[in-house]
Parts: C-alpha cells; structure tokens; sequence
C-alpha cells in the first residue's frame, strides 16, 4: 500500500509540474523557448493564499512576481485620505507584481489581496530580470501589459466612487460566484421579469430575492 501511494504521490507530482509548465507557456513566458521556460519552472515556488490574505503591500519592495494557477486577487490602492480602495481584480492565469519589479527603486505602488483562496507560483526577481534581458519578445509583451495597467491605474485613482462598488462586490463574494445578477436601481423598472425567468427555470421557484439583496448606492 505505501508503495501505491508513493507512486500516486509521484505521479501528481509530474502531472503537476507539466500544469506548471503549460500555465508559464501560455502567460509569462509565451515567447520563450521550452528549455529555459522548464527551468523557470523548476525554480518557481507554489503558494496557497486564503481570502483576505494580503500578497504584498502598498510600500513594500519588489523581489517577487506571483502568476496566479487558481483564484483571483483584488488590487488596490489608497487614495488622498489613505483609505484603501479597489481598482481592480486579476483572474486566474495572469500575473501581478511585475510593474514593482521593473521600477527603480523596486516598490510595491499597489496592494494585492486574494479575492478568494489562490494558488500562486512564486517567481524570484532575478529570475524575472533574466528572461527580461535575454528573449526581446517576452520582454516587449510584458512591457505592453505593465503599461496598460499604469494607464488603467491613473485613470482608477481619479474614480474612488467605481473603486467602492468594486469592493463592494468582492465582499458580497461577486468573484466566488459562477452566476450573478446585479441591478442599477436607476435603471430599473420594477417589472419582475428577472425573478420571473428565473422561476421558469428553476421549476416555478425563482432563487432571486430582487427587493432583498445586499446594496451600494443605486446597485
């Protein structure tokens, strides 16, 4: 028996470390070449966060990039009055912390929370540092995501009303669900059709309370 449960345990193992590979081939790493995306992923370290724990913080140095396997993580900042505010959300298969590793000095300008349980790789700055030196193309996409996101960045910092609602949502578990049903108030017109569909679909009983949920404003 525990010799089969080795061999299970070593098979998992494998199969992960390909999941591993796969997931580098088809984000980070997409125009590097297979050997070095490999070693890459042999020096990546997996992580588990739990909703709420906090990644790093606004401040803090830059000496690693996280590329997200499982879950999603809110980004946020603090605004004038040092409150801290959403901006925005990153989902599974995408990276954060890059834009620390490209600045000089190496600052967080951002603090990165898990929206729900994560599974994360662990990517060492010199490691990152590397593959931006030696393969131009990776080097070029990065850049274009990094700058793409100090973009959406400004704009964010001068809207706090839209980074409230988003906190908002990721407290009443928006990025949890697989199905979500959120109204403007000032839109709506109160016909019930929603609540009606639903019932239609689920056998005469609608599972949305329209009047009874959770709100924020007029959503």
């Amino acid at each position: 028996i525990l010799k089969l449960m080795n061999s299970v345990k070593a098979m998992g193992a494998i199969i992960d470390r390909v999941f591993i590979i796969r997931l580098l081939e088809s984000s980070l790493l997409q125009d590097v070449p297979s050997a070095s995306v490999i070693a890459i992923a042999d020096k990546a370290v997996p992580m588990r966060f739990q909703k709420g724990d906090v990644l790093f913080k606004e401040g803090d140095p830059g000496d690693v990039l996280y590329l997200i396997r499982k879950g999603s993580v809110k980004i946020s900042r603090k605004n004038p009055r040092g409150m801290d505010v959403a901006q925005t959300y990153v989902a599974a298969g995408n990276w954060v912390g890059e834009m620390a590793l490209l600045a000089d000095p190496p600052v967080r300008n951002a603090t990165v929370t898990a929206a729900v349980p994560c599974e994360v790789l662990k990517i060492e700055r010199p490691d990152f540092v590397e593959i931006m030196a030696k393969y131009p193309l990776a080097e070029e996409r990065i850049l274009q995501v990094s700058e793409e996101r100090r973009l959406q960045n400004l704009g964010g910092m001068q809207d706090t009303f839209s980074g409230k609602i988003l906190d908002f949502l990721l407290k009443e578990g928006v990025s949890d669900a697989d199905n979500v049903l959120v109204i403007d108030s000032d839109l709506c017109v109160g016909c019930d059709n929603c609540e009606k569909a639903c019932a239609a679909t689920h056998g005469g009983y609608s599972r949305l309370d329209r009047k009874g949920g959770k709100s924020f404003a007029s959503v």
